[in-house]
């Protein structure tokens, strides 16, 4: 039997368990191919001597292609006469699979969601928070309840208060998984930081009390520590060891409607560097729109895909310039405005796809992603969509260009880089900042 196993966009934890769930079921001459994300974190212990189909993640977003690519391996096996079953958590690809096969008795569909029904414990996933760190946000939340002991039904809205990533918005598939705050409770009992004890209230909910080692804890910790995670290794289709939980830098851009397009945002900036030099007579706006218009033209779209949005990778153009203002006007920068009347570009600043990718790269530490100094690896993927040894030197440099100017540090010993404290308002006043701006209407709004 070969099994083909669908793990595209699953978080470290629920892979886990597919694997675990899929390992239960082998028997000796089983082969098992797993099917991930270019990117995506597997660990080489829970893989074993599987084969491994890595699909790039530009490719992903066509869900006929995808289809395609899992119904390849099928028919190729079948060829074989070689009895293969193809393992997914998604329904329309079961409808899909059913229709194809329906009259081969060789090939089977097996539904993750069962297979996995009696596996779903959830185990803390470290990509998401180190342990301690998790224990000390519910630490620190428990301290700020009356009493000092809270319901657990009253978490989690404290709970993602305290930091976005917990919030049942967060969008980050671990903290939304059944039982995730059981999970959390579970790390804070383990690190001694809290205690479960009986309500007050007879036959009254338990309470998630803090402890004196909680208390001891948060009384030595000034802030709350930047996680500090285990990094595993996975081999990518370059042979090169990437951090687990760095693999998906760009699903936290996509999730925050922010790019990256990265497979055609460099053919997007060659025609803006083209329009702005020539000077056509467009203001920034229409700049944008006829690059990213000249872009998509030359734009393969690979058999059975439907192609970019192409409307939203206007937007994130636009939002993009407006961020980090490179078109020029004269001596003054200009950004894409609506309405009638706005400057007319007629240059650009020689950096500035340095500038624009550090503008990316700025946005993710403000929605909360972690990068350390060494993650040229996902950067590169995130921002290029490739691993070249070229594009990992490009995204060092952007990194060290955003601690160069200022607008964000590393810590010289964990390698952790954070953004720059804004300057104060009494800081900015004795600058000469204008802090409050006018009032005026936005014409970008």
């Amino acid at each position: 039997m070969l099994y083909i196993v669908d793990l595209v966009s699953l978080n470290a934890n629920a892979s886990s368990n597919v694997i675990s769930s899929i390992s239960k079921r082998l028997v000796p001459g089983d082969q098992v191919t797993y099917v991930a994300g270019f990117t995506q974190a597997l660990i080489p212990a829970e893989i074993g001597d599987a084969a491994i189909l890595r699909v790039l993640e530009s490719d992903l977003r066509d869900d006929k292609l995808f289809v395609a690519r899992l119904f390849e391996g099928v028919v190729s096996a079948r060829a074989e006469d070689t009895e293969v079953s193809l393992a997914s958590y998604l329904t329309r690809l079961q409808t899909a699979f059913d229709a194809q096969f329906a009259q081969d008795d060789g090939a089977h569909f097996l539904s993750l969601e069962v297979e996995t029904a009696q596996t779903k414990a959830l185990t803390w996933d470290p990509a998401f928070m180190t342990e301690r760190r998790a224990a000390l946000v519910l630490a620190s939340v428990v301290a700020d309840h009356p009493d000092q002991a809270a319901p657990q039904t009253a978490l989690r809205t404290a709970l993602g208060n305290k930091d976005s990533r917990f919030a049942r918005t967060s969008g980050i598939p671990f903290s939304v998984a059944p039982r995730f705050i059981s999970a959390v409770v579970e790390v804070g009992v383990r690190a001694g930081f809290v205690e479960i004890v009986e309500s007050a209230k007879p036959g009254g909910t338990p309470l998630i009390a803090l402890t004196a080692a909680g208390a001891q804890a948060l009384s030595t910790t000034a802030a709350l520590p930047a996680a500090t995670r285990p990094t595993p290794e996975i081999e990518t289709t370059e042979h090169e060891p990437v951090n687990v939980d760095k693999a998906q830098l760009w699903l936290i851009l996509l999730r925050h409607n922010f790019g990256p397009f990265q497979q055609v945002r460099g053919e997007i900036y060659d025609d803006l560097e083209l329009l702005a030099r020539n000077n056509p007579g467009y203001d920034a706006m229409k700049v944008v729109r006829k690059a990213v218009g000249s872009a998509r033209v030359r734009y393969v779209t690979p058999a059975g895909r439907s192609g970019l949005p192409w409307g939203k990778v206007q937007e994130f153009m636009k939002v993009l310039l407006r961020r980090e203002r490179v078109l020029l006007s004269g001596v003054e920068f200009v950004e894409p405005l609506y309405g009638p009347g706005h400057p007319v570009v007629d240059g650009i600043v020689d950096d500035f796809r340095q500038r624009l990718d550090c503008s990316i790269v700025l946005h993710l530490l403000e929605i909360g992603a972690e990068i350390e100094y060494d993650d040229e690896i996902p950067l590169a993927a995130t921002l290029y969509d490739s691993l070249s040894e070229a594009n990992q030197d490009r995204a060092q440099t952007v990194l060290n260009r955003i601690i160069q100017d200022g607008t964000a540090s590393v810590d010289a010993r964990s390698g952790q880089i954070v953004l720059a404290t804004p300057p104060s308002l009494e800081a900015a006043l004795l600058d000469g900042l204008d802090v409050a701006g006018d009032f005026a209407v936005d014409p970008a709004a």
